[in-house]
């Protein structure tokens, strides 16, 4: 019985764990998007390195703003939840 109650948790943790891995990945494609597409601009208008670095910082800035904003709700809805707010 012990044993199942611990794998239970440890999959809790896992299931907890990877919302978290799922949000580092969002904020990686985003920069990695769109650091690519001000690349692709670059390379079409002969104008390096200023779209990626534009295209870098944007990524980073929209993917950071994201990232606030879902865990704020996140957060939000597990204090509604636990009669915090």
């Amino acid at each position: 019985m012990r044993k199942k109650n611990s794998e239970k948790k440890l999959l809790a943790e896992y299931a907890d764990s990877s919302r978290f891995m799922g949000l580092g990945l969002y904020f990686a494609v985003a920069v990695l998007l769109f650091t690519a597409v001000g690349w692709w601009i670059d390379q079409y208008l002969n104008s390096l390195p200023l779209f990626t670095i534009v295209g870098l910082f944007g990524g980073a800035g929209g993917g950071f703003y994201r990232l606030y904003a879902l865990l704020m709700a996140t957060n939000e809805k597990e204090n509604k939840e636990c009669g915090k707010g």
